[in-house]
């Protein structure tokens, strides 16, 4: 996408869905979850490496299903980021919450 980072984002993104996709279920919401990750990384494959062996000329226009592809990566590994960091900073409420007050010195 032109990104600095599209390249490691993508190749998280990758990575994230193949781990989702490769997790056992351990609930209906976590099994439809690791189907969707499945679909989405066959369709990532049919695409990505149809079109390199498809491609007949160097013109944009054959470019743009890459583009789509990497957009999605990119959007998964940055979903996945902001989800974590929410988790954490939600965390660290909780524990601040729950910290006992420290008495003041008179």
């Amino acid at each position: 996408t032109g990104l600095p980072l599209g390249a490691p984002l993508a190749a998280a993104g990758l990575l994230l869905l193949a781990a989702r996709a490769a997790r056992r279920p351990d609930s209906e919401r976590a099994r439809e979850a690791r189907q969707d990750a499945a679909l989405t990384c066959l369709w990532l494959g049919v695409v990505l490496v149809g079109t390199t062996l498809w491609l007949p000329l160097d013109w944009d226009r054959y470019f743009f299903v890459y583009v789509a592809a990497t957009a999605l990566l990119e959007g998964v590994a940055v979903g996945v980021l902001v989800t974590a960091l929410r988790r954490r900073a939600a965390d660290l409420a909780t524990a601040r919450d729950a910290a006992p007050e420290l008495p003041t010195p008179a």
